[in-house]
């Protein structure tokens, strides 16, 4: 007599006192990701990129469909929700619902054309408060504090940008320079690789990108990085696996949450 097929057994609901835990952890998922994003290989990477930037979907899925939009594997979803400090993938994808349906957060999601005064106030603010939070959970405190001491210790400061990142990179520039350190705004590419030529190793070169991947910034440090002067090179950006955090020495990266990110630029 031929026996039936093995029946899948039944995940175990997670307890309730459990899921109140999650819940109230979940506005630092994403934050948690962009943090861990450094540490992973290139397929969790994939995992990651494709949670980043449909998370709404990614939330409904399971571990075989994340996979196989990632182009990964089972395993590789596993691995990466480790990676990203969660227990398992059951309790991962239940602290990115919370994060994501929480209703705290729906107040500044859109900002709409007949919004009073007093909701653009609330909302702005909301937006402002999340991504404060949310950068305080994903900035490596040991990185920040080696930032500290390299700004104290540096001859010269230059801090490099390009596009949408420059008024980020301007105000920087602006607040060391008023604390008297010896900053110098870089913006044009040509002056980039002149400084670089020229620069010491008690010299330390700022780069300022949201996307951590304009190929004028990318091919700055790596020429700074295969140099013998061992000058050092600090990355402020949103994106702690790209281009320019694979040649960085520190990386400061914070948390971006774009309202409408078509027009927020990707410098």
């Amino acid at each position: 007599m031929k026996k039936a097929p093995p029946q899948p057994r039944r995940a175990q609901p997670l307890p309730p006192e459990k899921i109140g835990l999650l819940v109230s952890q979940g506005s630092q998922v994403i934050a948690r990701i962009r943090k861990s994003a450094g540490n992973m290989t290139a397929a969790e990477r994939r995992v990651a990129d494709f949670i980043l930037y449909h998370p709404e979907e990614a939330a409904g899925m399971s571990m075989m469909e994340i996979a196989r939009q990632a182009k990964s594997s089972d395993a590789t979803v596993l691995r990466f929700v480790r990676t990203a400090g969660f227990e398992g993938f059951k309790t991962f994808k239940i602290a990115l619902a919370a994060e994501l349906f929480y209703p705290k957060e729906a107040i500044f999601e859109t900002i709409r054309p007949l919004d009073n005064p007093t909701t653009l106030i609330q909302k702005t603010a909301a937006a402002n408060m999340l991504v404060i939070k949310e950068t305080a959970a994903a900035l490596n405190p040991g990185a920040l504090r080696k930032t500290i001491a390299l700004i104290r210790r540096a001859k010269k400061i230059f801090i490099c940008a390009v596009g949408t990142s420059i008024p980020m990179a301007f105000w920087l520039y602006d607040r060391l320079f008023r604390l008297g350190f010896p900053a110098v705004l870089l913006t044009d590419s040509h002056y980039f690789y002149t400084q670089a030529a020229i620069a010491g190793n008690r010299d330390a070169f700022f780069f300022v990108s949201r996307s951590g991947c304009p190929a004028e910034l990318v091919k700055l440090i790596k020429i700074i990085a295969a140099d013998s002067r061992g000058i050092q090179k600090i990355l402020i950006t949103c994106d702690a696996g790209s281009p320019l955090a694979a040649h960085a020495d520190f990386i400061l990266a914070g948390v971006s949450r774009e309202t409408y990110p078509e027009i927020a630029g990707s410098c």
